[in-house]
């Protein structure tokens, strides 16, 4: 779902002035990996696609592509504010770039000592430098690497891309990234709720859940990509997590 917000900048810089559609998003640079362990950009990702992900128990697994939530959309011709992470194991010029309600996948606090372990969800808008550590492929594609956050930038780049797998994770350029976001809302009391943070798992779950059952019992693609069904969803998911 779209809403309307100035663009958050990484911890400890001050916010962009512009305000733009954000969306729990990719740009159209951004590749996807294969079960093969081959890329392939998200903008010609197609169904059924065998792509890399991670299992409820936190292994790599093959996921299937399901389709993209913003496909058809105009803003996939726009040009979108996106935060770009530097990270100590990239692939050579290859920064991870995505919208700052995107979640993806860093070290957990209590499992900074073990490698490859302990893997938690963060909004990209979250990221701190010299802090958090990204599950980044490594070479053999069969397993993760720490790799630092080393800087946080924002960047202004063409494309509003989302991909939805069966494991609601994917492997985007080389980091192990959700399927979905927070809400601008949910992002807001992230920064302010330590209960927020602490439960993201679960939120992502109970919130994201009717969707992809939606997928499951053969709703069409066009019905989870209309922009106006999203709004309304994600007004229902902000409802609901100011209750709790």
């Amino acid at each position: 779902g779209d809403s309307m917000l100035c663009g958050y900048a990484p911890l400890g810089e001050s916010k962009s002035i512009e305000c733009v559609k954000k969306s729990k998003c990719f740009p159209k640079s951004a590749q996807i990996m294969q079960a093969s362990g081959v890329e392939v950009a998200v903008a010609e990702a197609h169904q059924g696609m065998e792509m890399l992900g991670i299992s409820s128990a936190g292994h790599l697994t093959a996921s299937t592509y399901l389709g993209d939530s913003h496909a058809g959309q105009p803003q996939q011709d726009l040009m979108h504010y996106f935060l770009e992470v530097q990270h100590s194991q990239q692939r050579p010029g290859r920064p991870f770039r995505s919208t700052a309600e995107h979640l993806l996948y860093v070290k957990c606090e209590k499992a900074m000592d073990v490698p490859g372990q302990g893997l938690c969800p963060v909004p990209a808008a979250h990221l701190q430098v010299g802090k958090h550590v990204l599950a980044v492929i490594n070479e053999s594609n069969d397993g993760w690497v720490d790799s630092m956050v080393l800087n946080v930038t924002g960047v202004w780049l063409q494309g509003l891309y989302n991909p939805l797998t069966s494991s609601r994770s994917a492997i985007v350029d080389g980091v192990l990234a959700s399927n979905v976001g927070l809400t601008p809302f949910q992002l807001s009391m992230w920064h302010s709720k330590t209960k927020v943070r602490k439960s993201t798992a679960a939120l992502v779950d109970l919130f994201s859940w009717p969707v992809w059952l939606a997928i499951e019992f053969g709703m069409p693609m066009h019905w989870i990509s209309n922009q106006h069904v999203q709004v309304v969803y994600m007004k229902v998911v902000d409802s609901i997590q100011s209750l709790l």
